[in-house]
């Protein structure tokens, strides 16, 4: 994350002790990764060949986010040989002004695919109703699997029982 990012005020709102980081050698740590840790703020904490400080401690209510901790994404980008990119930026504009900003984006970055959330949205339910049709057709299958089951079990039952049901009717008419 960066420091900027809107994102970070929600961290703000969950910081149990400290302030969420700052700089690019500070973190911020959860709870549960602190008491593991026996850390705290203003510990000093080496990761990767570098010495972070922590400066807060946060607690979610989101599991995954309690078994980690927060540090400026700039670093990780060094560590993983990265530049500093992103595989999705998010922008916000009034609706008036979307297509004029979709437009100055795809002119000054022509490598960028620029998605409004109108057709993010609809490439979603696309998914969803992929995702319904196949299970649709699971449910077909099993279906068509159950009644062929069933309607075997009751003709096999049938044509076992075919002799003994023509004797038991003879018997009947003989006493007649």
């Amino acid at each position: 994350r960066y420091p900027e990012e809107r994102i970070m005020g929600r961290y703000r709102d969950l910081m149990v002790e400290g302030r969420p980081f700052e700089r690019r050698d500070e973190i911020t740590v959860s709870r549960f990764v602190a008491g593991e840790m026996g850390w705290g703020v203003g510990t000093e904490v080496p990761l990767q060949g570098r010495t972070f400080k922590i400066v807060g401690i946060f607690e979610s209510s989101l599991a995954w986010e309690n078994g980690g901790l927060l540090l400026h994404a700039g670093v990780v980008a060094e560590w993983l040989g990265r530049s500093d990119n992103y595989t999705a930026v998010f922008v916000y504009a009034a609706e008036e002004e979307r297509e004029g900003v979709r437009t100055a984006i795809k002119e000054a970055f022509p490598e960028l695919k620029v998605v409004l959330p109108g057709e993010m949205t609809r490439a979603f339910q696309d998914q969803l109703r992929i995702i319904d049709d196949f299970i649709f057709l699971i449910t077909l299958i099993a279906l068509v699997v159950g009644v062929l089951g069933v309607s075997n079990t009751m003709m096999m039952s049938v044509s076992e029982r075919t002799r003994e049901i023509g004797v038991q009717i003879g018997r009947a008419s003989c006493r007649e």
